[in-house]
């Protein structure tokens, strides 16, 4: 193996990410209840490594799938939202907070919490909390965050593409998917353009969502995945997008809307 292959298959150990599998492979090897014998020789089987420590974090997702390939139930992840600050009421402040969640799976921002959201909105509206906006303010909040994400390259599906991604699935017996849904379904794959973008596919440009997908949802389209598990599939390939993005020195820099630059823009 040269030098540069070794650079490329070394593991980053201040990783988040890849701690966060390794404690799911020590979680299932418990319960799955391998010895050390067959353990090793799973790692070795899967990786070519017989330790974890030696191992990359994708060769660790690698691993998490076998193990869910002989049984092991990965208990879903608590989703990170809003912290202990309570949440402003209404339609209007969830879509303002489900943008802002968009923005953090983009890795565009460092903190998804309602007090990161409330300071953003402190800076566009000078109101001190989603919860004392009037419609007027709500609104330039809303345009200020779809702005952002547009930056980024994320648009929210209109109704044409709603009926479009709708037809797909009609086509194959699925059921069909709200708006909320759709969006979910084109942040996945553009977080997956996103990782093409910073270099994070060894094939480049030529890297399959329909190959990733296959392997976590049993789909090769996005526009086929289930909806009971787009919430699920949005957490996996955000968290692996910010922890590509921190191997390469954080959040990418993308201008807050105004040139409001702050800890929220993750420069």
């Amino acid at each position: 193996m040269s030098k540069s292959q070794k650079r490329e298959h070394s593991p980053d150990r201040s990783s988040g990410f890849r701690r966060q599998l390794l404690a799911k492979i020590h979680i299932a090897r418990k319960q799955l209840a391998l010895d050390e014998g067959t353990y090793r020789a799973l790692l070795t089987r899967i990786t070519g490594a017989d330790s974890a420590a030696d191992i990359a974090a994708p060769q660790l997702m690698a691993v998490v799938e076998e193990f869910k390939r002989l049984g092991w139930k990965d208990a879903p992840a608590k989703i990170r939202r809003a912290g202990s600050r309570p949440l402003a009421p209404g339609a209007e402040a969830a879509k303002a907070r489900a943008l802002w969640l968009n923005l953090w799976h983009l890795g565009v921002i460092a903190d998804p919490a309602e007090a990161r959201l409330d300071g953003f909105c402190k800076r566009m509206t000078g109101r001190d909390s989603l919860r004392f906006l009037d419609q007027v303010q709500m609104d330039r909040l809303i345009r200020a965050l779809r702005g952002w994400l547009e930056r980024v390259g994320f648009t929210e599906p209109d109704a044409e593409r709603l009926l479009d991604i709708n037809a797909v699935r009609a086509a194959i017996g699925m059921a069909e998917v709200d708006h909320g849904q759709a969006c979910k379904i084109v942040l996945i794959a553009r977080c997956w353009e996103r990782l093409i973008e910073i270099g994070a596919m060894r094939t480049g440009e030529n890297a399959r969502l329909g190959s990733w997908l296959m392997t976590h949802a049993g789909v090769q389209s996005p526009h086929h995945i289930p909806a009971e598990k787009l919430d699920r599939l949005v957490e996996r390939i955000g968290a692996w997008l910010r922890a590509e993005l921190a191997k390469r020195g954080g959040q990418e820099a993308v201008p807050a809307p105004e040139d409001s630059a702050g800890p929220e823009a993750g420069a």
